[in-house]
Order: C-alpha cells, then structure tokens, then sequence
C-alpha cells in the first residue's frame, strides 16, 4: 500500500485507525464475547482496504492473497474439529489457570454460592492465572 499514498490514503488511514482502535480494545479486555467481536470488526475492516486498494493493484492482490489464505486456514481449523462428548458431567477447561483442583467433579459437594462468587468469574470469561481471579475476589 506503500506505493499507492495518493489512492484513497484518507480511507486508508481511516481504516487503520479503527483498526488500531480495535487492538487497543481487545488488548485491554477479556471477555471472549468481545474478543470475538473485534476479531470480527477487524477482519471486515481488512477486507474492506482491499476492496480500496483493488484487486489489479499489486498491494490489494497480495492482501487479498492473504485473506483467501486466511479463509483457508480458518475452513481446515474447522474441518479439523472433533467433537467429544464425555460419559460424565464435569468441568471444561481450555486454558490452565490454576484452579483446577478447586473447581473438579470431586470436589462438587463442597461447591456454595458463596464460593462460586468469590471468584467472581462470569460465564465465557478468560482468566489469565489463578492470581487475577484470587485478586478479583479480595
């Protein structure tokens, strides 16, 4: 996009602007509802400067390149998808924040709402160690 400043370089700067403005945002959050809204605003914005740089250009060509590469990794993430469905109830967890031993089937009995609250978490939120949701609770 370099060689084409005097083409659309006020949309451009626009659209990096937004999108600096998303970074900011998904940088200082960590709800994944959120997280999943600016991943989505971004891309659009993406595709949105190459729709302005064009596709003859060569930026727009190799941004487009890389947005079809993309739509490819994404489809062989999804198609690589497995689902397993478990004999038991239990926890899930994707991410090791440490409370695994507090929160495990076997400890299931001496769950109460007053400990569910002290860790102050919320459905679908992302906690990055242990601390952070020791910290919340104080």
């Amino acid at each position: 996009m370099e060689g084409q400043k005097d083409v659309y370089s006020a949309d451009i700067q626009l659209l990096d602007k937004q999108i600096d403005g998303y970074l900011e945002k998904l940088l200082s959050t960590n709800n994944i509802s959120d997280i999943l809204e600016y991943k989505t605003n971004i891309s659009d914005i993406l595709i949105k400067k190459a729709k302005i740089a064009g596709e003859l250009s060569p930026s727009g060509s190799y941004i487009n390149s890389l947005i079809e590469k993309r739509r490819s990794y994404e489809q062989d993430l999804n198609n690589g998808q497995e689902y397993i469905k478990a004999n038991m109830g239990g926890v899930v967890s994707y991410k090791v924040d440490g409370l695994e031993e507090v929160f495990n089937p076997n400890n299931f009995l001496n769950f109460n709402q007053e400990l569910l609250e002290s860790y102050n978490l919320k459905t679908g939120q992302m906690i990055g160690t242990s601390s952070d949701a020791r910290k919340d609770s104080e």
